[in-house]
């Protein structure tokens, strides 16, 4: 089986690939409550059974896993040395769209518009494609699985349910996120701190603080409200801070109810210095008005201290750290509520493979209760990382070269990919470097052509890995 070979079917079934695509996308498979047999709601179900009944169309051997993962193989008997992770759930369509509606996807020259088509609904038909094509061209001796997820966007709860009754095989790979291989993957772990306050706003008082909305994103905007403060009190150290911080401050209000707006710049929290944190911003601006030190106040004061304005890798926290695998751990705060009878904060902390030994959750819980806050996660997981000396990555440049003729490379990541918890996981393709697929955002793409090039690099691989 040649790449030529390979080329020629994935050519000759384009079309087929295309309208299975834009089915999939025309899906709103995002999580809904929980039924009886649809552990994550009704549209991650009709998804999955729909590429069940696909995979067993083209002859495949399925199974179901409490309906959360299908399993989908070829040479179902042979040794189990390649999985290929994949999953079919997607975040909400959300606002915004231009090129269409999220779920009504388009073709615009070449160019496919629709929410789910670059995560992962892409990879899956990529996937698919190089599996059915190794299974008509090729002569394989060992087990090729193809796993289907539908959670993969909810902290990937849907792994559990195949992991905790089979074990992953040798090598896994999954096409959700970009070639060429990301083999590094910083740990994570989503900090809240939480305090009841008892607060009654006394003269120069804080009586509102809020921004953020998700707990993975520099947040673009906060604001604050606050009162005994004039617009005049508060324009000049915010023109300074503006120039300190790059953000931006909107006054408006009395001394009744003054409201200060602050507008950043958002990014995504695993590369915080790109951003711009209208949060922190907001912070150091509140901190230099002279307002009354109540309890609420001083406990941001405290939050504040630890995560700083500027200090995007966690050395105020005490937890600087770096390696040459995964760089630098970085920390952000990216959501604030307060309101005088409750305060909580998200911190976002990424980190390096340093810090694997040590007890962050202790370490943790010690920093909120020395501000008098207390402190929990919901997820807390360590580095990933599969040496690039392993094999099958070798197998896996071989065939990215061979087909893009560009240099095959190992990447390290601050987000967390679907193959996190996976032994000898990594993830490979299958958006290739520098395009922007608008992943989670208005007008998500990604080329046709992406998901062509990408099934034959993944039927070469299979091939030779199974053969």
């Amino acid at each position: 089986m040649t790449k030529a070979d390979i080329e020629k079917y994935i050519d000759d079934h384009a079309e087929k690939m295309h309208d299975e695509l834009f089915d999939f996308l025309r899906m709103n498979s995002q999580r809904g409550p929980s039924e009886e047999g649809k552990p994550f709601g009704n549209g991650p179900y009709e998804a999955l059974m729909a590429a069940k009944k696909l995979c067993e169309d083209y002859g495949f051997v399925t199974n179901s896993y409490d309906n959360a993962v299908v399993s989908a193989d070829i040479n179902p008997n042979g040794e189990e040395v390649l999985d290929i992770l994949v999953h079919v759930d997607v975040v909400p369509g959300g606002e915004g769209w231009t090129e269409t509606k999220p779920f009504e996807p388009v073709d615009k020259d070449g160019t496919i518009y629709g929410r789910g088509v670059a995560d992962d609904k892409g990879g899956f038909i990529a996937a698919l494609y190089a599996l059915k094509a190794v299974k008509e061209l090729g002569c394989i001796s060992k087990r090729a699985r193809l796993l289907i997820g539908t959670a993969e966007e909810s902290h990937m709860v849907d792994l559990p349910y195949y992991y905790n009754k089979n074990k992953a095989a040798q090598f896994t790979f999954s096409p959700d996120a970009w070639f060429p291989i990301i083999n590094a993957e910083k740990g994570r772990t989503e900090c809240f701190f939480e305090a009841d306050i008892n607060d009654e706003p006394l003269g120069r008082s804080l009586v509102t603080l809020q921004g953020g909305g998700a707990t993975n994103q520099i947040p673009p905007a906060a604001f604050a409200i606050l009162k005994g403060v004039s617009v005049h009190d508060a324009k000049a150290p915010a023109d300074i801070i503006s120039k300190e911080t790059g953000a931006n401050f909107k006054i408006s209000g009395d001394e009744d109810s003054l409201r200060i707006d602050c507008f950043g710049k958002s990014c995504h929290g695993a590369k915080p210095e790109l951003g711009i944190n209208s949060i922190t911003a907001l912070i150091k601006l509140i901190l230099e008005l002279d307002l009354y030190p109540c309890d609420g106040l001083n406990k941001i004061k405290g939050i504040y201290d630890l995560f700083p304005f500027g200090d995007y890798y966690a050395e105020h926290a005490g937890l600087k750290s770096e390696d040459e695998i995964t760089g630098k751990t970085t920390s952000s705060l990216n959501i604030i509520r307060y309101d005088g009878k409750h305060l909580v904060v998200s911190v976002d902390l990424r980190t390096s493979r340093a810090l694997d030994d040590r007890d962050l959750k202790a370490e943790l819980t010690d920093l909120g209760n020395s501000i008098g806050l207390t402190f929990h996660t919901d997820e807390s997981v360590k580095s990933h990382f599969v040496s690039p000396e392993n094999k099958n990555i070798g197998v896996l440049k071989k065939h990215y070269e061979e087909v893009t003729g560009e240099k095959c490379e190992t990447l390290s990541m601050g987000g967390i990919t679907y193959t996190h918890h996976v032994e000898n996981g990594v993830a490979f393709g299958p958006r290739f470097p520098g395009y922007d697929a608008r992943n989670h955002g208005p007008n998500e793409r990604l080329e046709f052509d992406f998901i062509k090039k990408a099934a034959v690099i993944y039927a070469l691989c299979i091939e030779e890995i199974c053969r």
